[in-house]
C-alpha cells in the first residue's frame, strides 16, 4: 500500500505546472511538440511554450504551407486550417518570423496575435493560390473596369480611421481579385503592427513592396512612434528621414536600413538611446558627420559606403561635430573608389574610443588615420570572400604599407584579419609595437627562393664531399640558398616576438577549382599551384624560432609553397601543445597535382602524431572572416 502511494506521488510530480514548463523551456521544438501529445494536462501546460516563437521557414512549416496551398488549388479542403491555428494559438506568440504570404495573411487578420514582442518579415514567398478573376469583370469595357476598380478600392479602405495609403498602386497585370487580396493584406498588416503595441523588435523586408500598397511616411512614422517599447528597427521597406528616427522613436536602440540616410539637417533633438546604427547604402559625408553628432551615445556604426556629395569645409565640420567625443567603439566602413579622396580624419578624430574597425578595402591612408587618432584600436578586419586567385575584390600588391603602418604604430592592436595584405621587404627590420597581437592573418611574400629545379640541384650539391670544387653555377646556387635562409630566419625571428599569438594564418584558398573531366567514376579537378616567394616552413629555414608561440591554437599555411616534411610535423606536434586546428593539409578534392597529393600524405602523418588537431579546408571561416560588409 505504501509503495503504491509512493508511486502515485512520484507520478504526480510530472503534473506540477511549474515543473512541466521549466522542462519545456529546455526542449527543442520537435521534442516539445511530442510532449504536448502526452496528455491533456501537458498539452495545456506546454502549448503556450510551443507557440511562443514561430518561424514559418523552419521545422514542418514549409511542408504544411505547401500542402495547404496545394489543397486549396485542388479544392480538396476549403478550410483555412493555418488561419484557424493562428486564431486558436496566436495569443501565445511572442516572437514571429514570417517568410510566406499565407502565414502573413493568417497572422494579420483579426486581433488574435496581439502580444508580440518581436516581428520579423523575411523575404516573403508569394502564395501559389491563384485568385480567379470576377466573372462579371469580363462584361465590362476598359473604362468601366477602371471605374469598378476605383470603387472597390474605396469600399475596401472606407473603414480605416486614417489614410495610410495616399494613392493606389497601378495593377501591373494583377486582376481585380488579386488586387483586393493585396489591399486586404496591406490594410490588415499595419493594423496588426499597431495592435502589437508591446513590440520591441520590428523588421520590415523590402519584399513587402511587391504586393503591399505604398504606405505614407507620416502614417508609418506615427505607427512606429506608437510602439513605445520599440528598441530595434530594421527598415528595408520605406525610406524614413533621420529627423523622424531621431525625433520620434525615442526608445530606439538599434536601427538598420538599406536606404541612404537623409534629412538630419533640421532635427535638433538628439537620439540618446541609439546604440547601434547601420546604413547599408551610400551615405553622404555630411550625413555621416550629422549622424555622429545626433547620436552621442552611439557605440556601433555600419556604413555601406561614403560619398563626397556636397562639399564640407573644415569650419562646417567643427560646427557639426562641436560636441564631446563619440562613444563609438565599432565601425564598419565600406570603402569604395569614389570616396578614397575624402579626408576621414575628422571622423576618426571624433572616435578616440574606437576598438574595432571593419572594411572592404583597407588602404594606407586609412591605416595612417587609425594609427594617429584611434589609440585604443584592437581589431582590424578586412572582408573578403573567394579564392585569392579568383579576381574577387582587390589584391594588395607588394610594398603596400597598410598593414605595416598598423604593426608599427598601434600598440593596442590584438587582431588583424586581412588575407589580401602582404608583409615583405624592410618591414622585418622595423620595430613593431603590437606585442599583444593574438590574431594575425595575412600573406608573407617576397622571399628569395630557389626554383624547384634549382632546389633539386642544390640538394645534390649538399650531399657531395667537401673536397669537391664547385662550379660557378653551383656556387651561385649555394649563395642564393644561404641568402634565402638568412632572409627567412629574419622573418621567423620577428614572428617569434609575437608570443601572445593564438591564430597565425598565412594563407587562404588559392586554387581556381573547376571540374575538368571524369574518368573511371573518379572526378578530377585542375588547379593552379601555390604562390611563389613564400616561406619554406622548414627547420633549416628557421621554423624552430616559433617555439615561443606557446599559445598558438590555429596555424594556417594554405597557398604557401612550403617544403614541410616529417621533421617539421614532429616539431609542430611537440612544440605547439595547444594547437587544435591546422589549415593547409586538407585533402577535400582528388587532383592530378603532385603538390595536392603530397598534402594528403602529410596530413595522414600529422594525424598519427596529433589526432586531436582538426584540419580545415576551403569552406572554413573565422565567423566574420568572409562575406560582404
Amino acid at each position: 500500500m505504501q509503495d503504491a502511494q509512493t508511486l502515485y506521488q512520484q507520478q504526480g510530480v510530472f503534473d506540477i505546472l511549474e515543473l512541466i514548463q521549466r522542462i519545456g523551456y529546455s526542449l527543442h521544438p520537435s521534442d516539445l511538440f511530442a510532449c504536448v501529445q502526452v496528455s491533456r494536462h501537458w498539452n495545456n501546460s506546454l502549448i503556450p511554450l510551443l507557440w511562443e516563437t514561430i518561424d514559418d521557414s523552419e521545422l514542418s512549416w514549409p511542408r504544411i504551407i505547401r500542402q495547404y496551398e496545394e489543397d486549396i488549388q485542388q479544392d480538396q479542403d476549403n478550410k483555412n486550417y493555418i488561419r484557424q491555428a493562428f486564431v486558436k494559438n496566436g495569443c501565445h506568440i511572442r516572437h514571429l518570423w514570417l517568410h510566406w504570404r499565407t502565414t502573413l495573411d493568417a497572422a494579420c487578420i483579426g486581433s488574435h496575435c496581439s502580444n508580440l514582442r518581436s516581428l520579423h518579415t523575411g523575404y516573403i514567398r508569394h502564395s501559389q493560390i491563384q485568385q480567379p478573376e470576377h466573372e462579371w469583370m469580363e462584361d465590362l469595357d476598359r473604362e468601366e473596369q477602371d471605374e469598378m476598380i476605383a470603387l472597390r478600392w474605396a469600399l475596401a479602405m472606407e473603414d480605416l480611421s486614417s489614410s495610410p495609403f495616399p494613392t493606389r498602386r497601378e495593377p501591373f497585370g494583377r486582376t481585380l481579385a488579386q488586387q483586393e487580396q493585396d489591399w486586404s493584406t496591406s490594410k490588415h498588416f499595419w493594423t496588426f503592427v499597431r495592435n502589437n503595441y508591446q513590440l520591441q523588435s520590428l523588421c520590415l523586408n523590402k519584399s513587402l513592396e511587391e504586393f503591399m500598397e505604398n504606405v505614407s511616411v507620416p502614417y508609418l512614422v506615427d505607427t512606429l512612434a506608437s510602439l513605445k517599447n520599440l528598441a530595434m528597427l530594421e527598415n528595408n521597406y520605406v525610406a524614413i528621414d533621420l529627423d523622424h528616427i531621431f525625433g520620434r522613436l525615442l526608445a530606439l536602440e538599434k536601427y538598420s536600413t538599406t536606404f541612404s540616410p537623409s534629412g538630419s539637417g533640421t532635427s535638433t533633438q538628439p537620439s540618446l538611446q541609439l546604440r547601434d546604427a547601420a546604413f547599408l547604402d551610400v551615405c553622404a559625408y555630411r550625413e555621416l558627420l550629422r549622424i555622429l553628432s545626433h547620436a552621442p551615445n552611439l557605440e556601433s556604426l555600419h556604413v555601406g559606403a561614403v560619398a563626397a556629395l556636397g562639399a564640407v569645409t573644415p569650419t562646417e565640420v567643427a560646427v557639426i561635430m562641436n560636441q564631446s567625443p563619440s562613444r563609438v567603439t565599432s565601425l564598419k566602413l565600406g570603402v569604395r573608389s569614389h570616396m578614397l579622396d575624402i579626408a576621414l580624419d575628422p571622423v576618426f578624430a571624433y572616435m578616440p574610443h574606437l576598438t574595432s574597425f571593419t572594411t572592404i578595402q583597407l588602404v594606407p591612408s586609412i591605416s595612417q588615420t587609425l594609427s594617429t587618432f584611434c589609440s585604443n584600436l584592437e581589431t582590424v578586419h578586412e572582408l573578403n570572400k573567394g579564392s585569392l586567385s579568383a579576381g574577387l575584390g582587390h589584391a594588395v600588391q607588394l610594398g603596400t604599407s597598410a598593414l605595416g603602418l598598423l604593426l608599427k604604430n598601434c600598440p593596442s592592436l590584438k587582431k588583424f584579419d586581412g588575407i589580401r595584405h602582404v608583409l615583405s621587404g624592410s618591414i622585418w627590420e622595423e620595430a613593431w609595437v603590437c606585442q599583444g597581437l593574438t590574431f594575425l592573418r595575412c600573406q608573407i611574400k617576397g622571399v628569395q627562393r630557389l626554383s624547384s629545379q634549382d632546389q633539386e640541384r642544390y640538394n645534390a650539391i649538399a650531399i657531395r664531399t667537401g673536397d669537391e670544387t664547385l662550379s660557378e653555377d653551383d656556387s651561385r646556387l649555394v649563395q642564393l640558398h644561404t641568402a634565402s635562409l638568412e632572409q627567412q630566419k629574419k622573418i621567423y625571428r620577428k614572428l617569434a616576438t609575437l608570443t601572445q599569438l593564438r591564430v597565425l594564418d598565412l594563407g587562404a584558398e588559392y586554387r581556381r577549382l573547376h571540374r575538368d573531366f571524369q574518368m573511371s567514376d573518379e572526378e578530377y579537378l585542375t588547379v593552379n599551384g601555390p604562390f611563389s616567394g613564400t616561406l619554406e616552413l622548414t627547420l633549416e629555414s628557421g621554423l624552430g624560432q616559433l617555439e615561443t608561440l606557446k599559445a598558438l591554437q590555429v596555424f594556417g599555411f594554405e597557398s604557401v609553397d612550403h617544403r614541410t616534411g616529417q621533421a617539421e610535423l614532429e616539431w609542430m606536434a611537440r612544440e605547439w601543445t595547444r594547437l587544435n586546428e591546422m589549415r593547409g593539409l586538407h585533402d577535400n578534392f582528388p587532383t592530378r597535382n603532385e603538390y595536392e597529393r603530397r598534402k594528403a600524405e602529410l596530413r595522414e602523418r600529422f594525424e598519427a602524431l596529433r589526432p586531436d588537431v582538426k584540419h580545415q579546408g576551403i569552406d572554413y571561416g573565422y565567423g566574420n572572416g568572409a562575406g560582404r560588409l
